[in-house]
């Protein structure tokens, strides 16, 4: 872990979408005013997502989803630097792929001359080479499968009724899966994993590939098992920690010592709202059931075995 002085890119908190990681960051960036702490850096519509957020006024604006000010640290670094991201970034790709590009892509904030923190969603594939070659300290952030579904449905609903209904009637006409698998674009993370990883070894299978993008739950089960159990398994001996997001909705305290204690930072957990949330929901018979019918019960069971004591 890099220490003292020397200002470069120290942290990196990565976790799968909708798994409390805009929390982490807003907990992280509050309580360690000497760090920049850059928002969702792989996004795939980085820049346009950057400029969106500045007004006439040339203020950054709070964002619609989130319903926070998301993009402050790239603006407040200038036209120069949004250039640089925007020549090296990832726009249009779900995970990035090339591992020359990722280092070349981080090096813009690895030469930075401050602190700086990453909170990443697309990181999974490459975690370990990353934190390897930059010897960097990292988190990540797991939530329950059951949860993230939920909350993914409901930002879903928030759009427009009148394109879902179309798309409703449409898409099986056309060969389109569920128009709700393609919130997230989870339909295009399976692919991805399959087309480089060459897992699920079933998803070849037209037939069953149709049947598992028809049942949203099901699909979104499968991309949340296979990016979490990649990262874990290729980082099993790489002293990355967890945080489960159960964990710091249920006993801040607990994630606030982890942090910490594994770290140079401080976590400030005064306004975290506490809720009593089991551990259990990972265990659910909706889950579980559709586990086996994923035929990951391996996987599963390793992510299991590394986010419950």
């Amino acid at each position: 872990m890099k220490s003292g002085d020397f200002m470069s890119l120290k942290y990196i908190f990565n976790g799968y979408f909708r798994s409390g990681t805009t929390i982490i960051w807003e907990i992280i960036k509050t309580s360690n005013p000497d760090y920049k702490v850059f928002y969702e850096p792989f996004h795939d519509y980085l820049v346009e997502r950057i400029k969106e957020s500045i007004d006439k006024k040339n203020s950054v604006i709070v964002d619609n989803l989130h319903k926070k000010i998301l993009w402050e640290e790239y603006v407040a670094e200038g036209e120069k630097f949004i250039e640089n991201l925007e020549e090296k970034g990832f726009k249009n790709q779900i995970f990035p792929k090339n591992i020359s590009d990722i280092y070349e892509y981080l090096n813009i904030y690895d030469s930075m001359d401050s602190n700086i923190i990453l909170q990443t969603n697309r990181l999974h594939f490459h975690f370990q080479d990353v934190l390897k070659h930059y010897d960097l300290k990292a988190f990540h952030i797991i939530r329950n499968p059951l949860d993230i579904y939920n909350s993914i449905m409901n930002i879903y609903s928030r759009s427009s009724k009148l394109k879902h209904l179309i798309k409703k009637i449409i898409y099986p006409f056309i060969g389109f899966p569920n128009p709700k698998t393609r919130a997230f674009k989870v339909d295009q993370r399976i692919n991805f994993i399959y087309e480089n990883y060459n897992i699920p070894n079933y998803w070849d299978d037209k037939s069953l590939k149709q049947e598992i993008l028809n049942d949203p739950f099901k699909a979104n089960l499968l991309s949340w098992i296979l990016c979490n159990y990649f990262l874990i398994k290729n980082n099993y001996k790489n002293g990355v920690q967890f945080i489960v997001y159960e964990d710091l909705i249920n006993n801040p305290r607990k994630i606030k010592k982890i942090v910490e204690k594994n770290s140079y930072l401080k976590f400030n957990i005064e306004k975290i709202n506490t809720q009593n949330k089991s551990l259990d929901i990972y265990k659910e018979k909706k889950v579980l059931d559709t586990v086996k019918q994923l035929n990951l019960i391996d996987e599963y069971n390793l992510i299991l075995d590394n986010i419950i004591d």
